[in-house]
């Protein structure tokens, strides 16, 4: 034996305890790094479902709406009551689950006029209308209705990072809106 094998240098010692320290016990820190990590992942999975969800929502409201009020304009619907529009759009999106809560907005615009149906809360107001279905150059007098429709939907996980952005009323739904226009008299 070697003098220096005996007797080890200050950096020896040093290097010869970082070793041992590096191989000491590891087990645990497996769960705590899981315990970090996990609750991170779990919330950025339900923001992509509830984001899906929300988006699954929102396009097929505004095509059923679209559908609707296309059909209104061409003169194929024999009722144009609101009721049947109402049931007609929610037959036609397929995820509203309660008619009930499907609401129209309506107003009378003159075209070029810019005015603008300003979201407010989802009530029926609605006006009278009578679709135009044969146009003339000579209609000067005509007016645009521009129509709101507002589904409400409960989130579908109440505290994900989706829903704290999102306007909630006071049952804790949010509200869809899709927007369309036709002309009337």
């Amino acid at each position: 034996m070697t003098l220096l094998q005996c007797n080890p240098t200050a950096p020896q010692r040093l290097r010869i305890r970082l070793r041992r320290w590096l191989r000491r016990e590891t087990g645990g820190s497996v769960a705590v790094e899981f315990a970090i990590v996990f609750p991170v992942l779990v919330m950025f999975f339900l923001f992509a479902f509830e984001s899906g969800v929300f988006l699954l929502r929102s396009t097929m409201v505004a095509r059923a709406t679209d559908m609707t009020f296309r059909d209104m304009r061409m003169g194929t619907l024999p009722d144009t009551s609101i009721d049947a529009l109402r049931t007609l759009v929610c037959d036609r999106a397929g995820i509203i689950l309660d008619c009930s809560q499907l609401t129209f907005q309506m107003q009378a615009v003159t075209p070029g006029g810019g005015q603008i149906l300003q979201p407010t809360s989802c009530d029926d107001q609605t006006i009278s209308y009578d679709p135009i279905l044969q146009f003339r150059n000579t209609d000067i007098s005509r007016k645009v209705v521009v129509v709101q429709a507002c589904a409400l939907f409960d989130p579908v996980f109440k505290l994900s990072a989706l829903t704290l952005p999102l306007t909630l009323d006071a049952y804790g739904r949010y509200a869809i809106i899709s927007r369309t226009a036709f002309a009337s008299f």
